[in-house]
């Protein structure tokens, strides 16, 4: 009996399932419509390629190179200045002139002109090359195995030549008072003469380089030339950063000013530290530490242990 019903309970679904796939209303057909092609009418490509690689290159910008002031190269310049003449531009976009320019500043980068002399017509001079640490012996006229061509030697600066840039490589000498100041481990402050000096030979040994090098520079694409700020833009700037963040005022009630201690209170503390940090040990006077703090400052420089001995020797006198 069982098994008649299971059988009769199959029969029943088979027959529902025949009866609703025949009677489907629901059309599974996919109609494809494609649009009809023209063959008289074919789009013609936006660029057409003809097979030579080399005209790949005429679909990009090409590069600029900024050229430099043009002056006629046999002219005297001053001294760390560089000087081009004007080429016509290549093929590849980048300007004779600044190639060679880029390529005589990449070379000498390291070079410091530290010597002249002259005996009758012959000329020479003396080219530390710092990197290499070796020195350079050059003479009026000479073309080194870079291809750097020395045209002129003079007191002043050794004027170098590669292709179409000439560039001039100043003097520099460094003043004697650097060997003093070596010499000790407690240098003296400098006088107004001696920081000039020492402001020149700065400038001579990589001051007038580096003015060079960034001469024509141009920022990567996408970015802008650095600029320095104008008043206008400062008061812009300002404005804008009162009205977004509150007004500024420079006397802000909230402005805790921490007073100078007077001496008497610097006692009572130099004691109470004494006493912290050195249980045991003789305090030193107050008043002559006082006396040695008051002689360093912007302005003076730590005398050194000679000198203080003998101002503690004068003030035991007194």
């Amino acid at each position: 009996m069982r098994a008649i019903l299971i059988a009769f309970t199959c029969f029943l679904v088979i027959g529902i399932i025949l009866v609703v796939v025949t009677n489907d209303p629901v059309s599974t057909k996919v109609e494809v419509v494609a649009p009809k092609v023209v063959l008289s009418h074919m789009s013609v490509p936006i660029m057409k390629y003809d097979g030579d690689p080399e005209r790949v290159l005429e679909f990009f910008p090409a590069l600029q190179v900024p050229d430099a002031p043009a002056e006629a190269a046999t002219q005297e310049i001053e001294p760390g200045t560089s000087m081009v003449a004007q080429p016509a531009q290549s093929e590849s976009g980048f300007s004779s002139q600044g190639e060679d320019r880029a390529r005589l500043l990449a070379l000498i980068d390291d070079w410091v002109y530290v010597n002249f002399s002259q005996v009758g017509q012959t000329k020479q001079g003396r080219i530390n090359q710092t990197k290499k640490n070796q020195v350079l012996t050059v003479y009026e006229g000479d073309q080194l195995e870079s291809g750097i061509q020395v045209t002129l030697l003079t007191n002043a600066a050794a004027t170098l030549r590669l292709g179409e840039a000439v560039y001039n490589l100043p003097l520099a000498v460094e003043p004697e008072f650097f060997k003093e100041l070596r010499s000790t481990n407690n240098p003296r402050p400098l006088t107004p003469d001696e920081q000039k000096q020492a402001l020149e030979f700065y400038m001579n040994r990589w001051g007038h380089k580096f003015k060079a090098m960034s001469e024509g520079y141009q920022p990567p694409p996408g970015m802008m030339m650095p600029q320095q700020m104008t008043p206008e833009q400062n008061q812009k700037g300002l404005e804008e950063y009162r009205k977004r963040y509150g007004q500024l005022n420079p006397h802000s009630p909230n402005d805790v000013k921490v007073p100078y201690p007077y001496p008497a209170q610097q006692r009572e503390n130099f004691e109470n530290y004494w006493k912290r940090f050195h249980p045991g040990e003789p305090m030193p006077d107050f008043e002559q530490l006082e006396s040695y703090r008051n002689q360093f400052g912007p302005g003076n420089r730590i005398q050194s242990a000679d000198e203080l001995n003998a101002i503690q020797s004068s003030q035991t006198n007194q």
